[in-house]
């Protein structure tokens, strides 16, 4: 009687009713369980041309190669994988987010969506099979010695979730060996069985043994098992090496690697800000700046107890623009003849605090904007060759190790800014952030870094392309605070979302600036029940900063780990920026075809597009106004800028066909 049940559901129409049963109840789950802020992929640019040549710095260069086999991905480019180490393809991705401790920077991420940010499977939310895939190039296994290869073994870290989307109960990743007969054997996996912690990195060292491995063609991969349709079930992977079985040590406790490795970006010079405005930051400078941390640690497996002399140099480069003249400064952070020093044992990961940094004499008060990068170099001699005599120094050993070069992930930096605008984001988005429902809110809160107030005239967006294309209207919107509904509203008004490429933010002045003090919330009112997606960087975390509204009382994030791409603007003293002074005439009529009028005495006219491109146009002066046509006259948004008399008028326009 069972088995007739079972046969019977598995016709098409109860399958196809039962998975769309599923979708409902995947969605609820997701709607109640994780709020209403979710995370949607976003595509992703392709590798540069010059990050992808072979790189013989890391490994020697060769087709086949020889052992040992190394990478980290903490190379500079953050998204792709290294051609001369792996084989080419737009599978895996290489983040710099989303993993939770790493052994370094970078890693590899395994999830339902290729290097591009496309989704295995768009046509089936269900869809489960084979995703990621990391190959490397073919190995000359066959060169190494009988009497060695009891001794080779490959070693890795793998890490369940991280900073993305935790994998489902079997979902799993594996690794595979090519045999001599071209098959793909499985020799290692790992699946969600309840067990795994997120924040913690799993080393694996497993011993290569088999006579059917050594062979000139051998390869090593690693694949996963997940849902296709999105950034689902996340595994990130690092720090993989294949040893050349020059050591006597036991394969199960391969050789220590002489590698001291920086394994956290540097925190900000801003307190919890990449960026504050300037003139907020000039009011009381020293109680705004703060050390930039990192973190450093030792794969050296035999200093577990004295540790390892860990020596640093720092450097800031502070570049201030006025007008149009841009200066370049270039500080060193350390003393002439001392560098910072640490000591750090096996697997400790040990915060390192910068011993200095730029002074508030560093940066210029009547500069327009200041940008500073800090840069952070370990010298650790990861390099330097084991020596006895005279004495003992340096744990490198050639046979071992060469030509491999730990010393590739010993340095990192940072851009911080003193411009208009408040940041908690780096620049660079990992995912979107999407908002769902007619009516939803979502508000982003600042805490200004000054006690006067100031006016907010305008605030940068990064809406990033996703997959839908049709124009959205939402209603932009400045709180006071989140404790009452009309009475906390500075203001709003309505815009049309517009879609930019990677990473590239739009800017959106308002149509009248806002006079805020203290703290203030930024965000929007959903018009309709389409997707509102923002980008959002895992790199940094003010999620603790994001509420949203969907029921009609405010929440908290706290599930959602990251920063979005919003970056309020302030203008000059509470100035209005966003329509022309009183006294002087506006653009008219707006909106309009393409064809408006300015004052007669206009001059020094452009206009850029919401993009910041320049428009081009026509005018023709009379002694009653400037007439200005737009040479292609698309609808859309425009800001005009003018000089009249000595007043610079900035305003918005709309363009309506």
């Amino acid at each position: 009687m069972k088995n007739r049940s079972l046969k019977k559901m598995k016709t098409p129409n109860n399958l196809r009713l039962l998975q769309h049963l599923f979708v409902l109840l995947f969605t609820a789950c997701s709607f109640y369980t994780y709020a209403q802020l979710e995370l949607v992929p976003l595509p992703r640019a392709q590798a540069a041309p010059s990050l992808k040549t072979n790189n013989s710095s890391r490994t020697q260069a060769a087709a086949p190669r020889k052992l040992p086999f190394w990478d980290d991905f903490s190379f500079a480019n953050k998204s792709f994988i290294q051609d001369s180490l792996w084989l080419k393809g737009k599978s895996v991705w290489i983040s710099n987010g989303m993993a939770i401790n790493p052994p370094s920077l970078g890693v590899a991420t395994f999830d339902g969506l290729d290097s591009l940010g496309k989704p295995y499977n768009v046509n089936d939310v269900l869809a489960k099979g084979f995703a990621d895939d990391l190959t490397s190039q073919p190995l000359r296994m066959d060169l190494i010695d009988p009497s060695l290869r009891s001794n080779v073994v490959i070693t890795f870290f793998y890490q369940f979730q991280g900073n993305g989307e935790a994998p489902d109960p079997g979902d799993s990743i594996f690794l595979q060996f090519k045999n001599n007969t071209a098959q793909w054997e499985t020799v290692w996996s790992r699946n969600n069985d309840g067990t795994l912690d997120k924040s913690v990195f799993t080393e694996v060292n497993l011993p290569i043994t088999a006579d059917r491995f050594y062979h000139e063609g051998f390869q090593f991969r690693f694949r996963n098992y997940a849902r296709l349709s999105g950034p689902y079930d996340t595994w990130n992977l690092d720090y993989i090496y294949v040893s050349n079985g020059n050591t006597s040590s036991d394969p199960t406790n391969p050789s220590p690697f002489p590698d001291r490795t920086i394994t956290s970006p540097l925190t900000s010079l801003f307190l919890n800000y990449t960026a504050i405005p300037i003139k907020h930051f000039l009011t009381s400078p020293s109680t705004l700046l703060t050390k930039p941390v990192f973190i450093i640690d030792n794969r050296r497996r035999d200093q577990t107890t004295l540790g390892q002399p860990v020596n640093y140099v720092s450097d800031a480069i502070i570049t201030t623009r006025k007008g149009s003249v841009i200066s370049k400064n270039t500080i060193n952070l350390n003393n002439n003849d001392e560098e910072g020093k640490a000591s750090v044992r096996y697997n400790t990961r040990l915060p390192i605090t910068l011993t200095a940094i730029p002074g508030p004499d560093q940066f210029a008060a009547d500069a327009d904007s200041i940008s500073v990068k800090i840069k952070v170099v370990l010298s650790t001699d990861d390099n330097l060759v084991k020596v006895t005599l005279p004495e003992p120094k340096g744990d490198y050993v050639p046979s071992i190790y060469g030509p491999v070069d730990f010393r590739v992930n010993d340095s990192t930096s940072n851009i911080f800014t003193l411009s208009n605008y408040y940041a908690y984001d780096d620049g660079s988005a990992e995912y979107g952030a999407s908002l769902k429902g007619a009516g939803a809110q979502l508000m982003y809160k600042f805490e200004m870094k000054t006690d006067q107030p100031d006016a907010l005239v305008g605030v940068y967006l990064y809406f990033p392309r996703f997959g839908i294309e049709t124009s959205q209207i939402i209603q932009l919107q400045v709180f006071q605070d989140l404790l009452g509904s009309g009475s906390s509203s500075l203001y709003t008004e309505s815009m049309t979302i517009v879609l930019s490429q990677q990473d590239k933010f739009i800017y959106h002045p308002f149509e009248r600036a806002v006079n805020v003090q203290g703290s203030f919330y930024v965000g929007w009112k959903q018009s309709t029940s389409s997707n509102v997606v923002i980008g959002i960087d895992k790199n940094t975390d003010s999620g603790n900063n994001i509420y949203f509204n969907t029921n009609g009382s405010w929440e908290q994030n706290i599930l959602t780990k990251g920063s979005l791409m919003i970056r309020p603007v302030v203008g000059e003293g509470g100035e209005i920026v966003g329509l022309p002074p009183e006294n002087y005439p506006s653009a008219y009529p707006n909106p309009n075809d393409g064809t408006f009028f300015l004052s007669a005495d206009a001059s020094n006219i452009q206009i850029v597009d919401v993009t910041g491109k320049e428009v081009s146009f026509t005018s023709e002066r009379n002694t009653e106004n400037t007439q200005i046509k737009l040479s292609s006259a698309v609808t859309g948004i425009y800001i005009v800028r003018f000089a009249l008399n000595d007043t610079i008028v900035t305003q918005k326009i709309i363009v309506k066909q």
